[in-house]
């Protein structure tokens, strides 16, 4: 009689068991339908977030798929400082200095380098021009292609070299229009050499107190 009752106990604590790993995957299966639920929209079977996280093995994130206001932003960043951002619109915030705020689209490359400066690449869309920047702390190259100044189309390549702190600093631009083409060559604010060929071609040469040497014609 005891091996018998034993036995009958096994039977309902093992019924138990299975009832209860039953009701552990029904309640499973109903919290991801639940959390699939959250994000979809009804019936249509999209996916729906307004921000979604790549983390490492560390659990750090290393990749937003966003929303930053109206604009859809993706962004990547490395464990070594730099980071990759496609925006479809203006630049990711902050905004790197001389970001057109009426971008429509903006690729941004960003590193920051043994002495905490920040070097950026930044390609943009505007409704005026295309543009490509690439600026390595003070030394940088800007070239520019659509409407120019007074809504000129044309296109431009402008350098600039500097030390942080120190003087003085170079610079030079070459440019076409549908008028022409020009080059400017300068140090600090002053345009040392320039020529133009709107029109007709004109060629001066100045010094560093910005006095004339030579006019042609």
């Amino acid at each position: 009689m005891h091996g018998q009752s034993l036995q009958r106990r096994v039977e309902l604590l093992e019924a138990r068991c299975r009832r209860l790993q039953t009701g552990v995957l029904l309640s499973g299966g109903a919290l991801v339908v639940a959390c699939l639920t959250a994000f979809q929209s009804q019936g249509d079977g999209v996916l729906r977030a307004q921000r979604f996280e790549l983390l490492d093995e560390a659990g750090q994130v290393r990749g937003r798929l966003e929303m930053d206001g109206v604009t859809p932003r993706l962004v990547l960043e490395s464990s070594q400082k730099g980071s990759a951002c496609l925006s479809a619109g203006p630049s990711a915030s902050p905004q790197r200095e001389g970001g057109a705020a009426d971008a429509m689209a903006t690729l941004t490359l960003h590193g920051i380098n043994a002495l905490g400066q920040s070097l950026w690449t930044e390609i943009q869309v505007t409704p005026d021009a295309n543009s490509l920047v690439m600026d390595a702390v003070f030394p940088s190259v800007m070239l520019t292609a659509g409407a120019l100044r007074n809504d000129e189309p044309g296109a431009v390549l402008h350098m600039t070299a500097e030390e942080a702190g120190k003087d003085p600093f170079g610079h030079a631009s070459f440019g076409a229009t549908v008028e022409g083409g020009f080059v400017d060559l300068g140090a600090d604010d002053v345009r040392l050499f320039g020529i133009e060929t709107k029109g007709r071609p004109h060629l001066e040469l100045r010094d560093r107190q910005e006095k004339v040497l030579f006019q042609a014609p």
